[in-house]
């Protein structure tokens, strides 16, 4: 029987771009607000949004300002930046900018998980909730655990809503994005807040950045945990617990409604602001947060993959197992483990794909927040699908070094060109 080699891939543009980081990042945030009036010594009073210092994720280093502005502390360490004075000419520019560092560390001590309260909150502007979105919220919900009652609003919030960038600007309150089931950051923050609050789970809104390709505005949420404090919720992304480090926040408030800069003037003005960020250092994670293993079973094409959690904390983690589309094997969830809980799932690859006479080298990529495996499963195809004709144990562990990987790769597809040849 004549033997081809195929060399699978699979190209993950949007997560290669910009793969996210989850250790500590220094990141320098500058806002800049213009005000342009139409006569010189026009009085302004300006109240301005800037950063957020203080949280167990965020401290800012440093801050400079603009001749004339001050900081002021907002509540739970939110830091306004404030002017009053006057236009010297028809405009007045007004910098801030923070020096701050991020790190969204992990975990969740067992006595903070608690039981979900009874009495539901009131919905504000564009939080407010529908009997259905409770009624769907009561599903979600497992009474006996914050935690994960949080986890599965959350992945459901993800799946639920079509991301779509049309709606950027629009702040859609939560019961028109739970008809239409789309929107952007904005949209998924304010479906799960009203979801949480149905439950009587307090929250509070974030409003910052963070990189996606390149920065830009985005919205999350916080979640308030007794005996731990505030938990960071991003149902866009898919995580909570630990964010990715390019989550930078700048103001807490009930929804999007009160993300305004706000300025008083005694004659007619015209205003604008903008933030320019930059990354001065960003690290993967100093640790794995669970330990990860996998195998290939050589007899039924199936793939296992084992997390366990070795810490006595609950850990919340972005999972992700991938190989080349036409095999189906594609997944992406959001897992809470509990102190040293063990999962396992299982993957079997669609062999119905497979062409006798072939040796498929198939690419395969497992995912736990920012630590990735690699790995390429080696399939001959003769057509009789039994453990005599493939080589190696029946579960045996694909661990191949991408050198080795290479040079096999290599090899076989010499000897595949050879083949044809031969035969041409």
């Amino acid at each position: 029987m004549k033997i081809f080699l195929i060399v699978l891939t699979f190209v993950m543009i949007g997560l290669l771009n910009a793969s996210p980081l989850y250790g500590p990042s220094v990141i320098s945030l500058e806002k800049t607000w213009t005000i342009e009036a139409e006569n010189d010594g026009t009085h302004i009073e300006l109240d301005g949004i800037f950063i957020i210092n203080g949280s167990t994720h965020q401290v800012v280093k440093e801050i400079e300002l603009s001749e004339g502005m001050k900081i002021f502390y907002d509540k739970d360490g939110a830091i306004k930046a404030r002017y009053n004075g006057t236009i010297n000419g028809k405009k007045k520019i007004l910098k801030a900018t923070a020096i701050v560092e991020v790190f969204y560390k992990n975990g969740v001590p067992p006595d903070a998980d608690s039981n979900v309260d009874e009495n539901e909150i009131e919905g504000q502007t564009f939080t407010a909730y529908t009997k259905e979105m409770k009624e769907t919220a009561e599903s979600l919900a497992e009474r006996s655990s914050l935690l994960n009652t949080v986890r599965n609003i959350t992945e459901w919030v993800h799946d639920y809503i079509t991301y779509d960038i049309g709606y950027f600007g629009k702040n859609v309150p939560a019961k028109v994005v739970f008809r239409d089931r789309r929107g952007v950051c904005v949209e998924y923050s304010h479906l799960f807040i009203s979801f949480a609050k149905s439950l009587g789970i307090k929250t509070r809104y974030i409003s910052g950045y963070v990189m996606s390709k390149e920065w830009q505005p985005h919205s999350w949420v916080e979640v308030f945990v007794p005996k731990y404090g505030w938990l960071p919720i991003d149902a866009t992304f898919n995580e909570a617990g630990t964010l990715d480090n390019s989550h930078v926040m700048m103001f807490y408030s009930e929804d999007q409604e009160g993300v305004v800069d706000k300025i008083i003037s005694d004659k007619t003005i015209k205003f604008d602001s903008t933030e320019e960020l930059k990354v001065l250092s960003s690290e993967a994670s100093p640790e794995k947060l669970v330990d990860l293993q996998h195998s290939f079973n050589e007899s039924d094409y199936s793939i296992t993959v084992t997390l366990h959690n070795k810490k006595d904390k609950f850990v919340f983690v972005t999972y992700e197992v991938a190989s080349p589309p036409e095999f189906g094997l594609v997944e992406e969830r959001l897992l809470l483990l509990e102190p040293d809980e063990e999962k396992i799932f299982r993957y079997i690859l669609d062999k119905g794909k497979m062409k006798d006479g072939f040796v498929y080298n198939i690419p395969l990529r497992v995912t736990v927040n920012d630590y990735v495996v690699k790995d390429n499963l080696v399939i001959v195809k003769d057509g009789k699908d039994t453990k005599e004709d493939i080589p190696g144990d029946n579960a045996k562990k694909f661990e191949i070094p991408s050198v080795c990987g290479t040079v096999f790769v290599m090899l076989a597809t010499l000897f595949a060109v050879l083949m044809v040849r031969k035969n041409a």
